[in-house]
């Protein structure tokens, strides 16, 4: 992943293409967003933008967030789609959820 930095007043539209927004630009243009020609005119608007250019390999935070949502639900559990790079398990029926904490310990370092 290449993190850039561009004049949002001066972008074209091959400078944007493709790449993610890393910060949102107010309600109509949010973090996470894959920019196009078309939200052009609204980064015109804007001073400083962050970007991020995928490389290969890489995954959009709401597909890395949607394949650890369908990791995690076991039986009973639902992955729900993500919103703002936020996916939820949801239970069908109440209960209680087991976490393994030595399992999310093993998880968080296999760092990145």
């Amino acid at each position: 992943m290449k993190a850039l930095r561009l004049d949002g007043r001066s972008a074209a539209a091959g400078d944007i293409e493709g790449r993610v927004l890393v910060h949102d630009l107010g309600p109509d243009l949010r973090k996470g967003t894959v920019l196009g020609e078309k939200h052009l005119a609204r980064l015109r608007e804007s001073g400083e933008i962050h970007v991020v250019e995928l490389e290969p390999g890489d995954l959009h935070e709401d597909e890395a967030g949607r394949r650890l949502a369908v990791a995690l639900a076991g039986p009973g559990l639902e992955a729900k789609p993500p919103v703002q790079s936020q996916a939820r398990v949801v239970a069908g029926h109440r209960g209680l959820v087991r976490v393994r904490g030595d399992v999310i310990d093993a998880i968080n370092s296999l760092g990145y």
